[in-house]
């Protein structure tokens, strides 16, 4: 079973380079620049045909991809339609085509997500008890609304599960206030430990509903924003020395990560697959040599300037970049295999 699971995190992996790729191979089809090889993984090739002029390829190893854009190399900049001969805004849509495809996709996922998630209809309202948990034992039921704790006035779920956490540390009993049936009540109740949860709780979930596309539509920039904001957030603690390198996870150790999200359930696993996403599209805009960000700050050096950086320089500070790049990438996949042995 395992092996399905890791299996299912290389096709995964596979599936947002895919995506990648497909953003720049589209926005090149587009603009009807040539693309000479469109390629799923490196190495030799398992599956392969053309048609007109782009050979599509399905390579041995699936941890990777390129889309192989005619008159982008050295000594190609007057090859018709090519790169080179495309406008300014054009060739930085092309380049930008994968960042803004892995954006897109992860947004899907989570727009996906937002319809199915279950959010509270009535927050600080019971939907459910679970059997022989404090909650239950107290005489708590199923759609009475929890006002106060410990004489705490109660608003929402999570501010009801904060203050149960607070106020039943140890296992403190707790007077909680309810509303049933218009009618105010009053229960004792002895919170439990939760090991696997590693909280004190009492046994209730709010009542709750799947939303509509349009609720969830708008919810779903919300939620995308955060994984935004999560994927900087981890890079500012890399900068600030919070996290190091060797916190860092290569395609192994997405590999092992993503397999064992997989086995959860299938929500968290869409927010993993998401999060991976946006991570693959942040990373692919920084300013970094051999990256799409680089290539677009060339753009935007030549925009402003309004003269094309020496292509030979260009090409010499990728290269350099590529080489450095791999030695951190073998460096990372070296302590991944290391954490997993």
């Amino acid at each position: 079973m395992v092996v399905i699971y890791i299996l299912l995190a290389i096709l995964i992996l596979g599936v947002l380079i895919f995506v990648h790729e497909l953003g720049h191979f589209l926005f090149a089809k587009r603009f009807r620049v040539p693309v000479e090889t469109f390629a799923l993984g490196f190495g030799p090739s398992l599956v392969s045909f053309k048609r007109k002029e782009t050979t599509y390829r399905l390579n041995i190893f699936p941890l990777g991809g390129y889309a192989k854009i005619g008159g982008m190399d050295l000594g190609e900049e007057g090859l018709a339609h090519g790169y080179y001969q495309q406008s300014w805004w054009r060739r930085f849509l092309i380049i930008a085509g994968g960042v803004l495809f892995n954006l897109i996709f992860a947004w899907l996922l989570v727009l996906i997500i937002t319809f199915f998630v279950q959010v509270p209809l009535n927050p600080n309202v019971i939907g459910s008890l679970e059997p022989q948990y404090p909650a239950a034992e107290a005489g708590i039921r199923v759609g009475d609304q929890v006002v106060s704790i410990n004489g705490l006035p109660v608003q929402s779920y999570d501010e009801m599960r904060q203050i149960l956490e607070e106020q039943g540390q140890g296992g403190k009993s707790m007077v909680m206030g309810l509303l049933r049936d218009g009618q105010s009540q009053q229960v004792t109740v002895v919170p439990t430990y939760a090991t696997d949860a590693k909280r004190w709780i009492i046994g209730v979930t709010p009542r709750s509903e799947t939303i509509g596309f349009w609720q969830a539509f708008p919810q779903s920039f919300v939620r995308f924003w955060d994984l935004i904001v999560l994927v900087f957030t981890s890079l500012g603690m890399l900068f600030s020395g919070q996290a190091s390198i060797s916190d860092l996870a290569g395609p192994v150790g997405i590999i092992n990560y993503t397999a064992q999200v997989a086995q959860t359930n299938i929500l968290s696993f869409l927010t993993f697959v998401a999060f991976l996403s946006v991570n693959l599209g942040v990373l692919n805009f920084l300013p970094i040599p051999a990256f799409d960000g680089a290539r677009l700050l060339f753009l935007m050096i030549e925009g402003i300037t309004r003269r094309r950086v020496n292509r030979r320089v260009e090409e010499t500070i990728h290269t350099i970049g590529f080489i450095l790049v791999l030695g951190l990438f073998l460096y990372i996949t070296w302590n991944d295999i290391r954490r997993l042995f």
